[in-house]
């Protein structure tokens, strides 16, 4: 449980760049946080909650087999996943350790729906980062591969991204870097501290 660490009030602050690549759109930074507000432990397996900056709530699971993403608790989109959830990290972290989940997006307001299928694989098991937070070490690296389309008043736009994320030992994901590979759109997250109650 170390590159998964729950605590009620762990708080991370973060600094997430975004580059628009060909999208048009105008590049920025911005900081925001992230707290544990809310830790319920089954007999061993713990659902707990997490909130933005921004007010934003979500929800995972964490069991023996690893930590799963349950969605977000509110806001105009709506997910389901295939079994319980987005499994984002696996256990044991083996090297070589791939799984797949797929999950489904609907925002009634604007009339979207969203159909995704995940690849994840463990990459890394030994790396050395440094981040604005300090220097990690023995950490795994994930990669995400999604396909997904995109349908809109009937009319479907498919898409695809790769995510990375690096695990610290300690302190959970310390940079997460998300690229559209067709738009070259690219948002990279790396931790800037990381607290405990």
């Amino acid at each position: 449980l170390a590159y998964v660490p729950v605590s009620l009030g762990r708080r991370k602050a973060w600094r997430r760049r975004y580059d628009p690549g060909a999208t048009g759109a105008s590049p920025g930074v911005q900081e925001y946080s992230s707290e544990i507000t809310q830790v319920q432990d089954l007999a061993g397996t713990f659902i707990y909650t997490g909130r933005g900056s921004d007010g934003s709530e979500s929800r995972n699971y964490l069991d023996a087999n690893g930590l799963s993403y349950l969605g977000p608790t509110g806001g105009a989109w709506k997910y389901s996943y295939s079994g319980r959830g987005a499994p984002t990290f696996v256990f044991p972290p083996c090297v070589g350790r791939d799984w797949e989940y797929e999950w489904l997006a609907e925002n009634a307001s604007e009339g979207v729906r969203r159909q995704a299928s995940a690849e994840v694989r463990i990459d890394s098991d030994n790396e050395t980062i440094t981040v604005p937070a300090g220097t990690f070490t023995q950490v795994v690296r994930t990669v995400e591969a999604t396909r997904g389309v995109d349908v809109r008043g009937g009319q479907p736009r498919p898409w695809r991204s790769v995510e990375v994320t690096w695990w610290a030992p300690g302190a959970g994901a310390v940079r997460i870097v998300w690229e559209n590979p067709e738009t070259r759109e690219r948002i990279e997250d790396v931790l800037l501290s990381i607290s405990f109650l």
